[in-house]
């Protein structure tokens, strides 16, 4: 999160002064801290949780295909579907 907030910083320093003199710094200070925060919120929770509940359905689904292959198979089918329904509603 650090480095991220610094390359910004590092390419808002190499912008010309005229870029400054047509924004409001105030509101551009605000849209970039912003921003960044929504990044560091999902990659500090949101992809975790995903990968951590991927992980948690495949070991289900292994074990489960020791008890009945067709269980499995009805789990392993509907994880994609449930990943894209993650990643949309987010």
């Amino acid at each position: 999160a650090a480095n991220t907030r610094i390359e910004v910083a590092e390419k808002i320093r190499k912008l010309p002064l005229s870029f400054f003199n047509r924004k409001d710094l105030s509101e551009l200070t605000a849209n970039i801290m912003g921003d960044c925060a929504v990044i560091e919120n999902m990659l500090s929770h949101v992809i975790p949780q995903l990968i951590g509940y991927s992980i948690s359905s495949l070991i289900t689904c292994c074990l489960l295909a020791f008890y009945d292959w067709r269980m499995a198979g009805a789990i392993f089918c509907t994880l994609p579907i449930s990943i894209i329904i993650v990643v949309i509603s987010h």
